[in-house]
Order: structure tokens, then C-alpha cells, then sequence
């Protein structure tokens, strides 16, 4: 994809952005926010796209790389939002309280996937009230649904834990708002619709799910963040071989990036045992939990998976015991 040149505003270049950061396009990304931060250099957007660049690999790929300057580029970007906000005219503040938004749910998020529960909502918190100023002043901007649904969705998974909070956003709330970003946004309808997958799969709304994952990965094959929502879809409605032969795609793309670490492809081969248990397939139990524990991994993606090898360590002799056991027969 060529760098975007071309941009009359920052916003002009976030649909390639997306879909370079949908299909994990990652060389693609980097050229684009090279072009945003040279065209310009002083709108928060930058940091932003940088920030989410960073994000989006470290969720792929399960890791820390670049969490500092992650950080401190969401911390530069509140910076920036905060010096031009009272002196700049409506349509711009609109874009400003848009990218801090998004700035916040993106921190938010991460800070979620590293446990930090309570920081991540507030985070995320924030961000819905940047989303909500957005959409008073601009119903139109649908981007912005993408953001506060995702927030909803958030909010309304944990509705046990933050019961004493009021005001809860129900679940039908963040349905609408992501069913607006793929209706209409101008650059969130595919993240939208991977986000959506994943709420309706906790929903068990599998058919719905599965008609938006087919969308996803027909305008973009092998992407990731549609295959993940699909393996877990086919486990859960009992299409084990489907869901062994969706690992198997996925687990060659991790295995031919070089920044695999093993994490993934250790929670792939265990995914791929368990259907088979599901199958009754010993032989094929046996031959997964070996290539699982024989994957290359990184220290710390071997103590994160630490309980998951133990348990292929577990399935593997039960089911060699019960394969020699059948011999003997």
C-alpha cells in the first residue's frame, strides 16, 4: 500500500490505516503514520496512530513490545489535546475530542488485557464521555459509535462486578452503537464488526456472529482478527475439525512472523486438543499436546502459559495410556 499523500485532514488517512491494521499490515501502517506525522506534525492525531499501531501488534502478538512508548504517546497526545482544545474552532474540536477518545479507550483496553481492571475502566469511562461530547455535536461522526460501544460492551460483560455504579449501559446499547459503526462509519466498520463477533458469540448468537466473520474475511482473507472469533465460534457450536483446520491456518502465520513468541501457538495447540478430545481422536491428542510442548516460546511466554503445558503435559499420558491400553486389547 503506497504512503497517503494525498490528505486534505488526518482523518483522511485513517481508512487505509484501519485495514492496514485489520489485515496486521503492519510495514503499510508504519508508512502512513510516517506521512500523517510529516503533513501534521502538530495534531494529536499522530500520537495516536502511533499508539494504536504499537497496541494493535502487541495484542497480535501477545507481547511488550513497544509498551513504553505506547504510553508515553497516549500521555503526549492528552498533552497536545489539552493545549489547542480551548482555542480552536467547533469542527476541530470535534476531531480533538474524538482522537482523545479514542486515545483513552485504546489505554484502556490494554491496561484490561494486563488485568488492571479497575484502571482500564476508568480509562474507558473517560473515553465514553469524550465518544458522547463527539456524538452531541456531530451525530453524524459514526466512528464514534465504534468507540462508545466497545465501551458498553466493556461495561456491560462486568455489569456483576459494577453493580454499584449507576447509569450500567445495557448490552442491547452496545449492540446498537457497533451496529451503527458498520453501518455507516467511515473507517470503524471492520474493527466494529470483528467486536461485534465476539459479543454475539458471548451471546451465543452464533448465525449472526458467523455472518460477519464470513464479511470480514472476505475483504480480508486470513486476517486474525477474524480467524480468532471464528476458531472460538467453531469450538463452541461443535465443528471440531473446522476449528482444528482454522488453527492450523492461524498457527503458520504466527510460525512464519519473527516476532512469534509462542504464546499463540501454544493456546492454538491446546484449542486444537481439546477438539480433539472432543472427537475422541487419541492419536490426534497425542500429536498436539507433542507439537505444543515441543513449540519454540520465549521465557515469559512459557510462565504465562505455564498451567497450559502442565495441562497438555496431563492430556498427553492420558491419552497415550488409554492408546496402549487399546493395543493390548
Amino acid at each position: 500500500m503506497p504512503v497517503v499523500g494525498w490528505a486534505l485532514h488526518p482523518i483522511d488517512t485513517f481508512p487505509a490505516l484501519y485495514d492496514t491494521l485489520t489485515g496486521s499490515y503492519y510495514e503499510a501502517a508504519w508508512e502512513i503514520q510516517e506521512a500523517l506525522e510529516r503533513d501534521f506534525p502538530d495534531d494529536p492525531a499522530v500520537l495516536f496512530v502511533r499508539a494504536i499501531i504499537l497496541y494493535t501488534a502487541m495484542v497480535d502478538f501477545e507481547d511488550t513490545t513497544g509498551e513504553g512508548e505506547f504510553f508515553l504517546c497516549c500521555d503526549k497526545a492528552t498533552l497536545c489535546y489539552e493545549k489547542q482544545i480551548d482555542t480552536v474552532r467547533e469542527d476541530k474540536r470535534v476531531w480533538l475530542e474524538f482522537i482523545q477518545g479514542s486515545c483513552h479507550a485504546t489505554r484502556g483496553f490494554y491496561l484490561g488485557r494486563r488485568g488492571d481492571f479497575w484502571s482500564a475502566m476508568k480509562q474507558l469511562t473517560r473515553a465514553k464521555a469524550y465518544f458522547s461530547r463527539v456524538l452531541e455535536a456531530d451525530p453524524t461522526f459514526y466512528d464514534a459509535y465504534m468507540g462508545r460501544g466497545t465501551y458498553r460492551f466493556g461495561i456491560a460483560q462486568h455489569a456483576g462486578v459494577l453493580s454499584n455504579l449507576p447509569f450500567l449501559p445495557s448490552r442491547r446499547a452496545a449492540y446498537t452503537d457497533l451496529t451503527l459503526a458498520i453501518d455507516s462509519s467511515k473507517f470503524s466498520r471492520y474493527a466494529a464488526m470483528s467486536a461485534l463477533a465476539w459479543f454475539l458469540i458471548e451471546e451465543r448468537n452464533y448465525t449472526e456472529a458467523e455472518s460477519l466473520i464470513a464479511k470480514g474475511l472476505a475483504r480480508f482473507p486470513n486476517a486474525r482478527s477474524f480467524l480468532w472469533p471464528l476458531i472460538a465460534l467453531q469450538f463452541r457450536t461443535g465443528r471440531y475439525r473446522e476449528c482444528i483446520a482454522s488453527s492450523k491456518e492461524l498457527i503458520d502465520q504466527y510460525l512464519n512472523s519473527p516476532r512469534n513468541n509462542g504464546y499463540d501457538v501454544v493456546g492454538l495447540y491446546k484449542r486444537m486438543t481439546e477438539a480433539a478430545m472432543e472427537l475422541g481422536d487419541d492419536e490426534a491428542v497425542v500429536r498436539y499436546c507433542q507439537e505444543g510442548l515441543a513449540a519454540f516460546m520465549t521465557d515469559d511466554a512459557r510462565q504465562r502459559r505455564s498451567r497450559d503445558l502442565q495441562r497438555l503435559e496431563k492430556w498427553q499420558k492420558k491419552a497415550q495410556k488409554k492408546l496402549e491400553q487399546s493395543e493390548k486389547k
